[in-house]
């Protein structure tokens, strides 16, 4: 798998998620850079849920922290075949 460049004039975001299994303690999170040395380091952890759901929802803590700071572009990168496609 080849890595995706990542144009720096532009603000970027990883987001990931993971699940113990089932419906199980879920863990996500997200990292939304403005510029190289100005992120963001977001994180959640509380309830359950499936895998799928967990990563959805770390990209929606991504997203909705772009949408607050005023962003109107933005580089998603995340490892969540399901959520990419």
């Amino acid at each position: 798998m080849q890595l995706p460049s990542i144009d720096c004039e532009v603000p970027w975001g990883y987001f990931d998620g993971a699940s113990q299994g089932g419906s199980a303690t879920r863990g996500d999170g997200a990292v939304p850079f403005m510029d190289s040395s100005f992120y963001f380091h977001l994180k959640y952890a509380a309830g359950e849920g499936t895998n799928n759901r967990v990563e959805l929802y770390a990209l929606w803590i991504l997203l909705k922290c772009a949408k607050e700071k005023g962003l109107h572009k933005l580089q998603v990168l995340g490892d969540s075949k399901l959520v990419i496609n």
